[in-house]
């Protein structure tokens, strides 16, 4: 009985109810702090002690009870009640923590899933999948530091559609935008798995080529333009057919100048814009020698 267990405690069990609703009390009275804040946190360990309370406040004063009811009977001694209280206590813990660990568990799978997936966002642009300019300046970072320590040149190529705001005028946005689309898996199809292409703006794309030989650069730039003039997307009443201009650059030691990704990119638009003053449709390609 409950008196039974008042016996072998130095508080009357009216005293100790009391006392633990008077605690309880005041841990409720100020929920946003230590326990209580816990107590109802969506987190892992608001759900483990969620799962444990009711051992706590139910499972363990039981019993206890129960021991010393079988004590005061004379079924067993003090020792085999302790072993017994002990190992009903373990019975009851395992399970109760068993459940909170695997729902812990499927929470963090479900966390790295979605912290997976919030990566990928950060760097794909959303309407064509490709790398987004952020990816691309990390990328262009790594191929600077292989180049210093490695010595292996890369190529950096920036494509722009020409009169790509004649479409969005004459055709509408959705005609621009599948056009985009279209020119993204283009230009995916002629690269190397290696290879890097992004899209940092409206109709502008940018595609990093690692470890390249001798050659490489003007060869891929060429089948790329090809690829581009070689679209052809029914669109309402017309027939979408882009043309670009590219400007690109080799990054070869040994140099005298230190290259940054912004200083990179810098000279492949310069390029561009040296192939749109010769007529569109077209390219202007240079190396750059890179200190190592």
């Amino acid at each position: 009985s409950l008196y039974g267990f008042a016996k072998q405690t130095q508080m009357a069990v009216p005293t100790a109810v009391g006392t633990l609703l008077l605690g309880f009390g005041l841990l409720a009275s100020r929920p946003d702090r230590g326990p209580m804040r816990l107590l109802a946190s969506e987190g892992a360990g608001g759900t483990l002690v969620r799962r444990l309370i009711p051992m706590i406040v139910l499972g363990i004063p039981l019993l206890t009870i129960l021991r010393l009811a079988g004590q005061a009977a004379g079924l067993y001694g003090t020792a085999t009640g302790a072993w017994l209280f002990a190992s009903a206590t373990i019975s009851l813990f395992v399970p109760i923590v068993w459940r909170a660990a695997w729902s812990i568990e499927h929470a963090d799978a479900e966390k790295r899933v979605l912290a997976k997936e919030l990566k990928r966002l950060s760097e794909r642009d959303p309407l064509t999948g490709l790398y987004n300019r952020r990816r691309l300046h990390e990328e262009i970072v790594r191929q600077l530091a292989t180049l210093h320590r490695h010595l292996r040149p890369f190529g950096l190529l920036v494509i722009d559609l020409d009169r790509f705001k004649q479409v969005n005028d004459t055709a509408g946005h959705a005609a621009g935008d599948a056009l985009l689309v279209e020119v993204a898996h283009a230009l995916k199809r002629q690269l190397r798995s290696t290879d890097y292409v992004a899209r940092v703006g409206g109709d502008e794309f940018v595609v990093l080529l690692p470890d390249v030989k001798a050659g490489t650069v003007e060869a891929v730039t060429e089948k790329l333009l090809r690829s581009l003039r070689e679209i052809h997307i029914p669109f309402g009443a017309v027939t979408l057919t882009p043309c670009a201009s590219i400007g690109g650059v080799t990054c070869l030691p040994p140099g005298d100048e230190a290259w940054t990704p912004d200083s990179v990119l810098h000279a492949a638009d310069l390029e561009l814009y040296t192939a749109k003053a010769a007529g569109r449709d077209g390219s202007s390609l240079r190396s750059l020698a890179c200190a190592i």
